[in-house]
């Protein structure tokens, strides 16, 4: 008797809903990190990683996946664009603010405009742009060999460095008290 093949349909994304992408969308809007904002939308680090490739991979047959992916990524760019702007703003000095008063002088009520500049808060999106884009905005360190390295793997070379110190040094052994 022949083998009975039973085919299964694929399992349906049932998370992949419209308040689910738009929860997600909110929470990027908020300047949570993707991952972050997959949990804030109530779905795994796997499952948003899995929507994002399905739409870099499968536009043509699952276009709802592409939208996603291409909405995520305009998002993104638009949170990069208003922490760069609040850096600029930092940068000369901040945001305009103009303050009106009134003085009573003899002649009648006279209007005084100053315009003042508030002192720019740049060091947050400055956090944000390094943390969200580190390829582009986190700190490089340049090695003595001409190496440009990130914070991390400067990090792992020091450690590294130490940890081989450590093993030289011999431990108990003739003690020089």
């Amino acid at each position: 008797m022949p083998k009975r093949v039973i085919r299964r349909r694929p399992q349906k994304d049932t998370k992949f809903t419209r308040h689910t992408r738009g929860r997600f969308y909110d929470a990027l809007r908020s300047r949570i990190p993707p991952t972050r904002a997959a949990s804030v939308a109530g779905v795994s680090k796997d499952a948003y990683m899995a929507w994002m490739r399905i739409g870099r991979d499968e536009p043509d047959t699952h276009p709802i996946h592409a939208q996603f992916r291409r909405r995520v990524i305009k998002i993104r760019a638009e949170m990069e664009g208003e922490a760069l702007a609040i850096i600029r703003r930092a940068g000369v000095g901040g945001k305009r603010v103009v303050e009106t008063t009134v003085k009573m002088s003899s002649k009648g009520p006279e209007v005084i405009r100053t315009v003042k500049r508030e002192r720019g808060q740049w060091q947050a999106a400055a956090w944000y742009l390094e943390r969200g884009w580190p390829e582009d905005y986190a700190q490089r360190y340049i090695s003595p060999d001409g190496d440009v390295k990130s914070a991390k793997e400067q990090a792992a070379e020091i450690r590294g460095a130490f940890n081989a110190m450590m093993d030289s040094v011999p431990i108990g052994e003739g003690d020089a008290s």
